[in-house]
C-alpha cells in the first residue's frame, strides 16, 4: 500500500501500517526461498495481524 493510500485509510479511521522496504520488489513476500528478508517481513505482518485480532 502506498503512503498516499495509507493516509487516505487513516483519514477514514482505518488502522494502517506503512513499512517501506527499499531493497525489496513487488511480490517479495512469496519468494522466501530466494529473498531471506521476505520471511522476516512476512512474520512482522503476521504478528501485526495477530495483535489486531487479539490472537
Amino acid at each position: 500500500m502506498s503512503r498516499r493510500s495509507c493516509r487516505g485509510c487513516a483519514a477514514r479511521r482505518v488502522a494502517v501500517a506503512h513499512l517501506h522496504l527499499a531493497d525489496q520488489m513487488h511480490a517479495c513476500l512469496t519468494m522466501g526461498r530466494f529473498i531471506p528478508a521476505a520471511e522476516t517481513t512476512l512474520r512482522q505482518a503476521a504478528a501485526a495481524l495477530r495483535g489486531h485480532w487479539g490472537w
